[in-house]
């Protein structure tokens, strides 16, 4: 029996909370994962086709793909692929949130719906996104980098070389910061229903004051996905080499392993996105001052 957090979690218990939901969710969300994951069998079906020799190097695979009209097709597949994900995700996050509160009255057809039907609010909201990435990128090169790069011409050359990699990491920085503030921008779309402006908004507010936290789970729940990721990886490599990358692999048991570790994988990084929301609205909304409050009292 899955119990949603009453008061805000470290970020270890952030991680450990979205796995008790992924847990608790999987049995009733998996259905919505296992079409997308077919999709991208195909796609894995698709490369095979044109390139199937996969012990070629990356250049003659590279090389090979350029005689067939692969790549505007892949660019095709790759960009409606992403929206098809993203709904399905959103999807999932929906359906998670609403067991997570024990609300069954969010259906697998419901979910779909509304993943789906939030498809054209999540488009805006990216391109909102870039928008205030670019923006910020923009003002620290501006409002700093240009200045002091009128005094290059100036320096030492090794003064100059320094000073470029200081602005390079300046926008890195900038980068990250609106990058940290609004990651939460896709859990308030399809979690809360917000708009373009007001996901956005959410995420910006939701991390006032936690933006290292937000990076930290962040990182950890991507580490703990890449790990997981190349497992399924090497797996799969393993099974290619000792069948010597022969069709069985690329028709078979390549696109099943691609299949099964979509399917496992991808409702974990919804349920993170659903624990992560729920701790920062937590915290928002004084979850932290409740948490408090209810230890002195038992003291």
């Amino acid at each position: 029996m899955y119990v949603t957090p009453s008061a805000p979690q470290t970020i270890g218990g952030v991680i450990d909370d979205a796995i008790r939901l992924y847990r608790y969710t999987f049995s009733r969300c998996w259905v919505l994962v296992f079409i997308p994951a077919v999709a991208l069998a195909a796609y894995q079906l698709l490369i095979a086709h044109y390139l199937p020799v996969y012990s070629m190097s990356p250049v003659a695979q590279f090389q090979q793909g350029a005689r067939h009209p692969l790549p505007g097709m892949v660019l095709v597949y790759i960009l409606v692929m992403s929206l098809v994900a993203a709904g399905f995700q959103g999807a999932v996050a929906a359906r998670q949130a609403a067991l997570a509160r024990h609300d069954d009255s969010l259906t697998l057809g419901r979910s779909f719906a509304t993943g789906f039907l939030r498809i054209p609010t999540f488009i805006l909201s990216v391109l909102l996104l870039y928008l205030a990435i670019i923006g910020a990128m923009l003002v620290a090169a501006l409002g700093v980098a240009l200045p002091a790069s009128l005094l290059l011409s100036r320096l030492h050359p090794l003064a100059r070389t320094l000073t470029s990699a200081g602005f390079a990491v300046l926008l890195l920085v900038a980068l990250l910061v609106v990058m940290g503030r609004l990651q939460l921008f896709m859990a308030a779309i399809f979690i809360d229903r917000k708009g373009p402006f007001a996901s956005l908004k959410t995420s910006w507010r939701l991390t006032a004051g936690h933006w290292w936290r937000a990076m930290g789970i962040l990182m950890t729940a991507t580490i703990m996905l890449i790990v997981l990721f190349l497992a399924a990886t090497l797996l799969s490599n393993l099974d290619g080499y000792l069948t010597h990358y022969g069709a069985i692999h690329r028709l078979v048991i390549g696109p099943l392993l691609m299949i099964v570790s979509y399917v496992v994988l991808y409702p974990l990084a919804a349920a993170i996105w659903v624990a992560m929301y729920h701790d920062f609205k937590l915290r928002s909304e004084g979850g932290d001052l409740a948490a408090r409050v209810g230890a002195l009292n038992s003291a």
